[in-house]
């Protein structure tokens, strides 16, 4: 199973502000330079107003732009640490360019609800905070393996603070139900549009009914910086969380971070 939740406002309208301005002082000063004598007291400040308007509207954004390429190769190496390959430097700049929100945190509820016959009843439930970093569309999805019978009971999502949900998964949405690879079911919530640093809790809760011994797969579809897991095992049943020794609470908490396509598994076993 897989879960999967596209600039900077105030750079944006400072910037479109300050080359309005430049273009309509450009304009001013070339009426400036037609009506005023060539010999007259003011027309050499209009003449360098003239031309420093013109520099900002062709030269500015062309030297910003190299500017910031080239100093990104240059710190590259000092932002990670180590100097690695030209291609796997590319593939790490594009997947920072990409990312365009990520999980704050998640916290992985897994409880065993009962056993029917030779099969467990599992309910998972995922709350997370996620952050955008930039305008963006945010579609929270589930993807399950059709084994694994899941089954969704709720998928929200809603601003930090707000009681209003800006994203509900609802059946009756047609294109609420896919099948995007062979012997997968994909859920899908509604389209929501972020601005930058917008911050959404989300919610996720399913089902999940498979053998006494089985296990199941939280594979990362968000940049996550911290994950909790906590694990409700039935009474003469194991319960276990990968990546981590094993513990006597049934509390595992991680502080890596967890990119695209990693994963958590979670194991159990009903006794008898």
């Amino acid at each position: 199973m897989s879960t999967s939740e596209t600039k900077d406002d105030e750079s944006f309208f400072a910037a479109y502000w300050l080359y309005l301005v430049a273009g309509a002082v450009l304009l001013g000063s070339l009426a400036g330079l037609y009506f005023y004598p060539e010999r007259g007291p003011w027309h050499g400040v209009i003449e360098a107003i003239c031309i420093a308007s013109a520099l900002t509207l062709t030269v500015d954004p062309f030297v910003k732009k190299r500017l910031t390429h080239e100093v990104n190769k240059s710190i590259f190496y000092h932002v990670i640490g180590f100097d690695l390959p030209p291609a796997m430097q590319e593939r790490l700049r594009t997947y920072l360019r990409a990312l365009e929100y990520y999980r704050e945190s998640l916290a992985i509820t897994a409880k065993a609800l009962r056993v029917e016959g030779e099969e467990v009843l599992m309910e998972i439930t995922l709350e997370g905070q996620v952050v955008a970093l930039t305008r963006c569309k945010y579609a929270p999805s589930l993807e399950f393996e059709d084994t694994e019978h899941g089954e969704v009971q709720e998928l929200w999502a809603r601003r930090t603070g707000e009681t209003k949900k800006l994203i509900e998964w609802k059946a009756s949405d047609p294109s609420a139900v896919t099948h995007r690879d062979p012997m997968t079911t994909g859920y899908n919530a509604p389209v929501a549009k972020l601005k930058t640093g917008d911050t959404l809790e989300s919610f996720f809760r399913f089902t999940l009914r498979q053998r006494k011994q089985d296990y199941w797969v939280q594979t990362f579809g968000t940049t996550t910086l911290k994950t909790t897991v906590t694990l409700v095992p039935l009474a003469k049943m194991q319960m276990y969380a990968s990546h981590k020794p094993v513990s006597s609470d049934n509390k595992y908490e991680y502080d890596r971070v967890f990119i695209i396509g990693e994963d958590i598994r979670i194991r159990w076993k009903v006794e008898g």
